[in-house]
């Protein structure tokens, strides 16, 4: 097991992250993924690992991580891992525990929600992403964004037949947030 002190933060080369960090929870986050490649960056260098695993829950971070380590050469492969679904559907998380039991029933209404258009992905258009939306804000969510996207860029699709696309949903419940993605190829 590797616990690091503070130390660690010594002399640290800040990161800046490429533009893809300023789409889906990067509006609402700015510096955030800056910091995560920081991070990230400083880990590699001091254990040099051969292999890091990531889950594709947070494609946003994996997508970062993984362009990152090309870019810069880096000796580590990173491993992307199936995000791992609770019974209701619910993409399990540590914040999962500080849920509710209801709000714990309700939070598996966003995988829900992903998986309806995914099902509707023929008829998909912008009015129906906004009912969706508005759906999961009715039902009690503070929705940070629901976006059709480029798993590559992350921007925002014009064009929902294009393929593969990312469905991404970031919505919090009682003032804790939960992300969410489904890759359609």
């Amino acid at each position: 097991m590797f616990i690091p002190d503070s130390s660690i933060l010594e002399n640290i080369k800040d990161i800046k992250a490429p533009d893809t960090a300023l789409y889906l929870c990067g509006r609402n986050r700015p510096g955030h993924f800056d910091g995560v490649l920081t991070i990230v960056n400083k880990l590699f260098e001091i254990t040099k690992p051969t292999r890091s695993f990531f889950g594709k829950k947070d494609f946003q971070q994996l997508t970062l991580i993984n362009n990152f380590v090309k870019e810069n050469n880096l000796s580590t492969e990173i491993i992307s891992v199936d995000t791992v679904r609770e019974l209701n559907g619910l993409a399990m998380s540590s914040r999962n525990n500080r849920l509710s039991e209801s709000d714990r029933e309700k939070a598996s209404k966003l995988y829900k929600t992903l998986s309806l258009i995914k099902d509707n992905l023929n008829n998909l258009s912008k009015k129906m992403i906004k009912n969706y939306k508005d759906e999961l804000i009715r039902q009690g969510f503070d929705v940070d964004y629901l976006s059709i996207c480029d798993p590559i860029t992350l921007k925002d699709l014009v064009d929902f037949n294009s393929r593969p696309i990312l469905v991404a949903i970031a919505a919090s419940i009682s003032g804790i947030r939960l992300i969410d993605n489904i890759l359609i190829d």
